[in-house]
């Protein structure tokens, strides 16, 4: 007897630009603790100022990209749209009868 599967939910909406904030406002208030407890440090811990350094800073990166990438695809969803609307695939060539790609396959790996 076939096991039944549940449909897998839709993903969930979130805002990233939240997520990053606070993730980068930990690694700023981790940073300024171990700063403000260096003298306190185990030795051979110096490496914790610079862990949360590259926290901090990778953060403010995510900050500044994430905006860029959701406009980039928000941009390439809209071309992908306005290509399948006027019948023609992202290459520019006109697309006839079924598409010749490879049938997905969802998660449990069957067709």
């Amino acid at each position: 007897m076939a096991r039944q599967y549940r449909p897998a939910p839709p993903p969930l909406e979130t805002n990233e630009q939240v997520v990053t904030g606070l993730i980068t406002a930990g690694w700023a208030i981790a940073l300024i603790t171990v700063l403000l407890l260096r003298d306190q440090l185990p030795p051979g811990r110096g490496w914790w100022i610079w862990t949360c350094t590259a926290g901090f800073v990778m953060g403010l990166f995510g900050l500044w990209y994430v905006p860029h990438l959701k406009r980039r695809r928000a941009r390439a969803a809209r071309r992908q749209m306005a290509a399948k609307s006027e019948g023609r695939s992202l290459g520019g060539e006109r697309q006839e009868g079924p598409s010749l790609g490879v049938a997905p396959r969802d998660w449990r790996g069957e067709e």
